[in-house]
């Protein structure tokens, strides 16, 4: 276990809040300071403007810098460095954060799913166009439009797998960023695996060992389709046997055991 991210799970419930005060007053000085510009732009007459075109440039230059070095940090070997303190990184969390934490950071977190984000894009956008600001309108709808090819398209082309949960099922459709910010997987595990004993018994008992296996199946796409032909295949026997409702199925029919209903002759 990497010592740092050890250190950083123990204290992480402590290390957030002062994040999220930091944050807050980066974001007062910020705006503090763009008001003195306001104002004096007032002064002398001139236009006044949100973000000099220079400090954005800056800002991006700075941003893209970052995310570049963050890529090419994980695409080494994915036991080592970042990525392997990243995996390193979850585990303590999942070790050390209780989780009733756990499940108010996960509900927080869903507030960045597309039906929030979009719901609320949508009301900054409704009230631009209210207050008849249309070039910022513009940009926004601008910005918006190109998240959504960016999102996908970075996710896709990493295409790493969450971390494990042990809240139990995951079903997420997609994949997810380098930073850590994950879905799109699905795992399995036995009642008998260390992932069971963890969640429902409080650990591996120390006169005992794990017995069951966990299993992480990265996103493979929609399961619409598959379900749709096992429910079409469902309803062809059901129409066969003239039953109505599933429970039906036992009393019009008689189950018999075959060795291979798999036509291996024509292929797939």
């Amino acid at each position: 276990m990497n010592t740092l991210a050890e250190w950083i799970a123990l204290h992480s419930l402590l290390l957030w809040a002062l994040m999220l005060l930091l944050a807050l007053l980066a974001g007062d000085l910020a705006w503090r300071r763009n008001a003195r510009w306001q104002r004096r732009a007032a002064l002398l007459g001139q236009a006044p403007t949100m973000l000099r075109w220079r400090t954005g440039l800056l800002l991006c230059m700075v941003l893209g810098l970052f995310f570049g070095g963050l890529a090419l940090a994980i695409s080494g070997q994915p036991t080592t460095g970042l990525d392997g303190f990243d995996a390193s990184l979850a585990a303590s969390l999942r070790a050390h954060v209780p989780v009733p934490a756990l499940r108010v950071i996960a509900a927080i977190t869903h507030l960045g799913d597309t039906l929030w984000v979009a719901s609320a894009a949508a009301v900054v956008l409704l009230i631009l166009l209210l207050r008849r600001q249309w070039t910022l309108a513009a940009s926004w709808s601008v910005a918006l439009l190109g998240i959504l090819p960016i999102n996908g398209g970075l996710k896709a082309l990493f295409r790493r797998a969450r971390p494990l949960h042990d809240h139990g099922f995951i079903v997420e459709p997609g994949w997810r960023f380098p930073s850590g910010h994950a879905f799109g997987a699905m795992v399995f595990y036995g009642m008998s695996s260390d992932t069971a004993m963890n969640k429902y018994a409080g650990g591996v008992a120390k006169y005992r060992a794990s017995e069951g296996k966990t299993v992480e199946v990265p996103y493979r796409g929609p399961v619409e389709g598959t379900m749709q032909e096992l429910m079409g295949g469902v309803r062809s026997a059901m129409t066969y046997i003239g039953a109505v409702r599933l429970k039906e199925m036992s009393k019009r029919t008689t189950f018999i055991m075959v060795g291979s209903q798999l036509n291996t002759i024509f292929g797939n």
